[in-house]
């Protein structure tokens, strides 16, 4: 069976498909990936078929960060923008592309695994008549599906639609819809989160991670989280030498395609001198640092978080999904400085289990991140996160995985 996987977004957005595609090749299933060429190399290392979806400029304008002029509206605007041009180049530029890819590519036995943004694959799947199977890696995107048991809850469902509605006509139906109609399909009439979760869904989180209740009406497929990626390098040499000589350090990480983090990391900087930790500044614009970092931290713009979380006692992060289950597995508080709703989203789920402060990225200070590090000295906390990480350690996710496969197979 070829299965044809199609992911865009950050390196967040990826490394979930990898491990699906591991998982599935290694029972034999033929893995054709089709990504942004800025992860070829990734991609091309596991094994896999790689097909490119755009260019690596698509990617690096997507991520640019929006202007800031201190101009409060001035600001919001350039938020907007800055929204409107990640999603043109991430996931409707390449819409066409996917197609004609998936076009040449497919076989009478294909499936499509496929980001839930990637709307050139929803796409291909309708117009050629192939299996696809929407993959979703955080609870955020199931809010239009919140089961209605309330006045409150109604309210709340309609509010969420009028603004998916409002985002859909602004950024997404005009561009969706010409592509259909040059394919001969029906513009589309429900909304861009109807459409993308109409059919078969896997959830790669478990579902005690959703703090509120889904419509019986969503076809619900809850994986697990996807297990990390064994087999990356193991720490370097510098940053074990750190860990001889300071112990259990803070991990600053403000996201891998946020390039706006001056302040993030000049008050982490402060907070660290006052508390008397030491810390780990991760991230690959070095621009962002302060010229010079005391001998208590230490910089490195790429590690791999399940090999070092567990030598540090606690993250101050973005609120990135994959992010969030690498600390609930190495069982250690989060203090998440959300910048996106989905990463607010994926917060507050987090909030709600007990493990995390949260603050927005905006409102960073040394005063914000000393009142949410509180959280390293809670016995509750600390209980608590154990309690979790113990449960992530037996969950078996590949089975998981492989079982709702065969479901998939038997269709």
């Amino acid at each position: 069976m070829k299965i044809i996987i199609v992911t865009l977004g950050s390196v967040g957005d990826i490394k979930p498909f990898i491990w699906m595609g591991r998982v599935l090749s290694k029972v034999g299933q033929h893995l054709v990936f089709l990504t942004n060429p800025y992860y070829e190399k990734q991609i091309t290392t596991e094994g896999f078929e790689f097909h490119p979806i755009g260019t690596i400029d698509d990617y690096y304008i997507a991520i640019t960060p929006p202007v800031t002029t201190g101009n409060k509206f001035k600001d919001k605007a350039e938020g907007v923008k800055a929204v409107k041009r990640l999603f043109n180049y991430l996931y409707l530029k390449p819409s066409k592309d996917i197609y004609d890819i998936v076009t040449r590519l497919k076989t009478p036995d294909t499936i499509i695994l496929n980001h839930f943004c990637v709307y050139g694959a929803k796409i291909a799947a309708e117009k050629l008549n192939i299996k696809n199977i929407n993959i979703n890696l955080s609870p955020y995107c199931l809010r239009p599906f919140k089961a209605v048991d309330s006045f409150s809850a109604l309210i709340e469902n309609r509010m969420v639609k009028v603004i998916y509605n409002f985002f859909d006509n602004q950024l997404i139906k005009k561009t969706i819809n010409n592509i259909r109609e040059e394919l001969g399909l029906k513009p589309l009439k429900k909304n861009s989160a109807e459409w993308m979760f109409e059919g078969i869904n896997w959830y790669l989180f478990p579902n005690w991670l959703l703090n509120f209740k889904l419509s019986n009406d969503l076809n619900t497929n809850f994986v697990g989280f996807p297990e990390s990626l064994k087999g990356e390098n193991n720490l370097p040499d510098n940053i074990m030498d750190f860990f001889k000589t300071h112990e259990k350090p803070i991990l600053f990480t403000p996201g891998t395609a946020f390039q706006d983090n001056k302040n993030f990391f000049s008050e982490a900087v402060i907070t660290l001198e006052k508390m008397s930790k030491p810390g780990i500044f991760l991230t690959k614009f070095k621009d962002a640092l302060p010229e010079k970092l005391p001998e208590n931290i230490i910089h490195a713009e790429y590690l791999p978080l399940e090999h070092l979380l567990d030598k540090c006692c606690a993250i101050v992060h973005h609120g990135g999904i994959g992010t969030c289950y690498e600390a609930l597995k190495a069982g250690i508080p989060q203090l998440i400085c959300y910048r996106i709703d989905e990463q607010k989203g994926n917060s507050h789920a987090i909030k709600a289990l007990g493990v995390s402060n949260e603050l927005t990225f905006k409102r960073v200070s040394s005063k914000l991140l000393l009142e949410g590090l509180e959280i390293i000295h809670n016995n509750d906390v600390l209980i608590k996160c154990n309690e979790i990480s113990k449960k992530l350690h037996v969950e078996r996710t590949e089975i998981n995985l492989l079982m709702y496969f065969e479901k998939v197979q038997a269709i």
